[in-house]
């Protein structure tokens, strides 16, 4: 069986090197009334929840509706840090494409919250992203 090399230019390829989508985001502090009018007005299916600079969650309708609507809790007075999707998965910036495409799939990701080397949030990248920036 051949091994195949690997060329210099892929092994140069980057996270930092992709298309990054812009986060919608909230703070763990807010309230869910506060997030779902976010989700509302930017029509994004969910919302980065950050602490600090440094995403530690995600929130979306769907947890709205399970966690504070169907329990029959006051959306006012509900954290949004009460009812995220926590821990979350998190890619560097400098993480080569080629381990971040296999970590986003090994976890069925579709999309994954980018940080650099602050743990400031830089966007989220897509798996298709990954995939057409690891063919180039």
């Amino acid at each position: 069986m051949k091994k195949e090399k690997t060329t210099k230019k892929e092994t140069k390829k980057r996270v930092s090197d992709c298309n990054l989508i812009p986060i919608v985001q909230c703070f763990k502090h807010h309230s869910v009334l506060e997030a779902a009018k976010k989700l509302k007005e930017s029509n994004s299916r969910y919302l980065v929840v950050l602490d600090g600079h440094t995403p530690i969650g995600i929130i979306s309708p769907s947890d709205i509706t399970s966690k504070v609507v169907a329990e029959n809790k006051n959306p006012t007075n509900t954290r949004v840090e009460e009812i995220m999707t926590s821990p979350i998965f998190i890619l560097r910036w400098d993480e080569p494409i080629h381990i971040a495409l296999v970590a986003m799939l090994e976890r069925g990701l579709l999309l994954c919250p980018v940080i650099d080397s602050d743990y400031k949030c830089l966007g989220l990248v897509s798996l298709s992203e990954l995939v057409n920036k690891s063919k180039k």
